[in-house]
């Protein structure tokens, strides 16, 4: 009898213990949250856009004669890029047409005509940084010009190099600006002109 009391006691008092406020909940699973995702700025692109003329000049040092011009250029371009995930090369090639409007002229020459029609083709490289939405390059390459002076065709090679940097509005969308300076001194004319080119230009592409 006593036995059997002490084991309904000992049942009673370990109740408690077991009672659903006592028992300690499972903790709940961590909650994961997905890192963006880094932009890639691998594929092809194309798009248009307008060059302001800075500094334009026409020099040839033996003569002693300097020609300065401003003006604009619009255009089309054309490139791929690889992104590497932080550095990213790439190679592109525009076309743009404008013209000059003399800004200043030495007193020693004449020029039929005070606006010159500019076309220039451009063929480089790119070598940027991935900041994600933003990328920020050097480049450098291939260029030529050729200019209508109202007396005939002047053109000639020669090469560009400079900073850009574009952004990404949208998966497909980019906005961007850039310097360039180029520099042509190979002109096949009695002259033997210099040509040095600074432009600063806005352009926007869509990629594929």
């Amino acid at each position: 009898m006593i036995r059997t009391v002490l084991t309904a006691i000992a049942v009673l008092a370990a109740a408690p213990a077991f009672a659903g406020g006592d028992v300690p909940n499972p903790a709940p699973p961590p909650v994961i949250v997905p890192l963006a995702a880094d932009q890639d700025w691998t594929g092809f692109y194309a798009g248009g856009q307008l060059d302001y003329i800075a500094n334009a000049e026409n020099s040839a040092a033996p003569i002693g004669f300097l020609t300065s011009f401003t003006g604009h250029l619009t255009g089309v371009f054309a490139g791929y890029r690889y992104d590497f995930g932080d550095i990213v090369l790439g190679g592109e090639i525009d076309y743009m047409v404008g013209t000059y409007d003399v800004d200043r002229i030495s007193p020693n020459i004449l020029l039929l005509s005070p606006t010159q029609e500019v076309e220039l083709l451009r063929v480089g490289g790119e070598l940027g940084y991935d900041f994600g939405d933003v990328l920020v390059y050097g480049t450098a390459g291939y260029a030529h010009i050729t200019m209508d002076t109202g007396a005939g065709i002047n053109d000639g090679p020669g090469m560009f190099y400079g900073l850009g940097v574009d952004y990404r509005v949208s998966d497909r969308v980019t906005v961007g600006a850039e310097f360039l300076q180029h520099h042509f001194s190979d002109f096949p004319t009695a002259t033997a002109l210099n040509h040095d080119l600074l432009t600063f230009g806005v352009n926007f592409a869509i990629t594929f």
